[in-house]
Order: structure tokens, then C-alpha cells, then sequence
């Protein structure tokens, strides 16, 4: 398919009916979150402030930032004018918003397709707003020439409800430190001395028990989507700026900052590759055979033995390439990770590596595409991109 060039040179990429877009209704992992900066010359919005350098004599200017909601009953839109000068007004604008719920009204599923995350919410935070966007910065955020700062990448993975909380009471005690438990049916890791993490976190959760009560009164689809959210186990994972850049290195030097490369990130590729990060598989160990117990060298059971009692390996092993060592072999002999904290409590009985796995996401249900509870992505900017070219 032929590339249209927009103003400026900037390629116009058909993003949504790239490898990766069409994904989401078979993998279900979709996007909940983003902070994005894009190009856009307005009068700045909300407070103004202005300031001079004492030493310099240089003055600086800034605006403070509005929330709203774009259309009643939907979610705010944190917006930002940047780039503040007297002369010029603002030249960018700062948007912070979870997609699904400010374009279908619910955040239980959604797309993959950030491009058309990000243009759509562009477009209509400013029709809103009432700002004539310069068709310059339009044809930039077709082209995905947009920042991103944070992204919440997100799925529910099929689990029996009276399971949730024990599961997540097994990673709490599979995790001694890093971690945040404010409620019994959610939890945070990634966390360090300082606050969270600024390169990614996980959240799991119980999203039906986050929704809450059900609107007064009930329509047909807030019976679906309350049914849809009590079937999943939602497991929410928040790159920040340095997780941004650290990954751009291990998926080949893609710069993930940039919007428009995500059309080559297979998205739910990149959820599982920093969900195996915290090993919250292992948080539910299986019981070993005796015949297992018996593959274990002298060395190796007294480490497992020393586990069992609560002792860490990085307790019994000062040297970490040891301890990787041992924890390897005894892995493979047992099916026991002794790499995470051991939970002496009575465990529910769940193969968490069958939960948490690609196939256990559950997609969009079949019942919403078509209907206000599902906003998918739009096929329009490919076609008109295509259009364009052939012209």
C-alpha cells in the first residue's frame, strides 16, 4: 500500500490496518491510559502565569491545566497548554485521559491501536474546546508525529470470582517488598523507597468490584457490561517515560515515545514481556513429587529445604549468579520457583501459568461491537491515507 505525504513531508502511515492493529480482537489486550503531547497552536487555556529569571532578565510563560468531560456521563480529559509564549500563544497541547472511557463511556475492553487512540481523542478534545487546529498539526497527528509520555496496557484474563482474592493474597505474600495493598481485591507492585517506579508498575485487580453499584436505572448493556467485568481477573500494566526508553532498546530501537512507531509493536507481545517481569506466575508454587524431591542433588535440596523454612535465596547465596544457578536447576527438576519469597499460608489452588496466559484474556464480547459500549478502531485515516496516494 502507497504512503500519502502530508504537509511538512510527514508520512500520513495507514496505522490502523497495520500487522499489530487488527490484533486486538484476538488477543484482547487493549490500551486503558495515555499522556500524550502533541503539536497544536492555540490560545492557551485555564491560568496563566508568567515569571522573569532573576539573573537572566528572560521571561518565562506557563498555563495551569483544565478537567472536563467531553460528552455527559463520560470520562475527564486532563488537558494542557505547553509551550506558552506571549507572542506565539501555546504551540502544543498536553492530553492525559483513558480513551475507552471518555470515547464508548466504559473502560471493561477496548482497542490496541494507539494511533487511533490518540487522533481521535486529539480530535475531540479540541472540537470541544473550540480550538481551529491548523491543518499542519492535523496532518502531524495523522502521521503519528505525537509524544507519549505514559501508557496503560491492559487485559482481563478469564478467573472464577471467589478466586481473585486469594490469588492476589498470594502474590502480596509472594512479594515482600514493592508492593501496595490498599484494598483486598487490589494491589500494586513496582513500587521502590522513593513511590512508584518511573520506568512500569502492575496492577491487579477486581474490576467488577471497582465499578461498583450499577447506574439507576439499569439498561440492557449495564447488565452486560457488569456481567462482562464479574468474568475477569484485570491485570493493568503502567509504563512510565524511563520504561519507555528502556524498552525502545530491547524491541530493536523502536522509539516507543513516538506514536507513530507503535503501528510495528505487536502490543499484547509487549504486555506479557514486562507482565514476566514480576513473576507473579510463580506466586502459587506447585507441590513437588516425591519423585522430583529425589532428582535433587545434595547441594540443591538443602537449598530447597532452606526455602521452605522461609529462608530467601538471596539469603543463602551472597554470589546472585549462584543463586540464579540453583534457582534454575531446581525449577526444572521440582516445577518450583524458589526465586520469589515462599508463602507458607494455605494457597488456592490454581495453575496461575494457565490463568495468565495469552489465551486467558478475554476479547471484546461480541455483544458490544456495534453499539455506544465499543469504540473501535477507524479504518477512515488508512483509506483516506491510501486515497491520498493514489491521487
Amino acid at each position: 500500500m502507497k504512503q500519502a505525504t502530508a504537509t511538512l513531508g510527514h508520512l500520513l502511515l495507514a496505522q490502523p490496518l497495520s500487522a499489530y492493529a487488527i490484533c486486538n480482537p484476538q488477543s484482547g489486550v487493549f490500551i486503558d491510559r495515555i499522556r500524550i503531547t502533541a503539536p497544536c497552536l492555540h490560545r492557551p487555556l485555564g491560568n496563566q502565569a508568567e515569571w522573569r529569571d532573576a539573573d537572566t532578565g528572560l521571561i518565562s510563560h506557563a498555563a495551569g491545566g483544565i478537567q472536563q468531560a467531553l460528552e455527559e456521563g463520560h470520562a475527564d480529559v486532563y488537558v494542557q497548554s505547553k509551550q506558552v509564549s506571549r507572542e506565539l500563544g501555546a504551540r502544543a497541547i498536553l492530553i492525559d485521559c483513558c480513551p475507552p472511557k471518555v470515547l464508548q463511556g466504559n473502560n471493561v475492553f477496548g482497542h490496541a491501536v494507539l494511533q487511533d487512540y490518540v487522533y481521535e481523542i486529539l480530535d475531540r478534545v479540541t472540537r470541544v474546546l473550540g480550538i481551529a487546529v491548523r491543518s499542519e498539526d492535523r496532518a502531524m497527528w495523522r502521521a503519528g508525529n505525537v509524544h507519549l509520555t505514559q501508557i496503560h496496557l491492559t487485559a482481563n484474563f478469564t478467573c472464577p470470582r471467589d478466586l481473585i482474592v486469594p490469588i492476589i493474597d498470594a502474590v502480596d505474600f509472594s512479594n515482600r517488598s514493592g508492593k501496595q495493598r490498599i484494598l483486598p481485591t487490589w494491589m500494586t507492585l513496582g513500587l521502590t523507597p522513593k513511590g512508584r517506579s518511573t520506568y512500569h508498575c502492575v496492577t491487579l485487580y477486581d474490576k467488577l468490584a471497582e465499578m461498583g453499584e450499577k447506574p439507576h436505572p439499569p439498561t440492557i448493556n449495564h447488565h452486560r457490561l457488569w456481567a462482562e467485568a464479574g468474568k475477569g481477573f484485570r491485570v493493568e500494566i503502567k509504563l512510565y517515560s524511563q520504561g519507555l526508553k528502556s524498552l525502545s532498546k530491547s524491541l530493536g530501537g523502536i522509539d516507543l515515545e513516538s506514536v507513530a512507531n507503535w503501528a510495528r509493536v505487536d502490543v499484547p507481545a509487549l504486555f506479557f514481556h514486562v507482565f514476566d517481569k514480576y513473576e507473579i506466575v510463580h506466586a502459587v508454587q506447585p507441590v513437588p513429587t516425591t519423585a522430583q524431591i529425589g532428582l535433587l542433588k545434595l547441594k540443591e535440596l538443602c537449598a530447597f529445604a532452606n526455602w521452605l523454612l522461609g529462608r530467601s535465596v538471596k539469603d543463602q547465596f551472597s554470589n546472585r549468579g549462584t543463586a540464579g544457578r540453583y534457582v534454575k536447576v531446581i525449577l526444572e527438576k521440582t516445577g518450583v520457583n524458589i526465586g520469589v519469597d515462599r508463602q507458607a499460608e494455605v494457597q488456592p489452588s490454581v495453575d496461575l501459568g494457565k490463568l495468565f496466559s495469552p489465551e486467558s484474556v478475554r476479547p471484546v464480547p461480541d455483544w458490544a461491537v456495534g453499539t455506544r459500549c465499543y469504540s473501535p478502531p477507524s479504518v477512515s485515516s488508512a483509506t483516506n491515507a491510501e486515497v491520498d496516494a493514489d491521487e
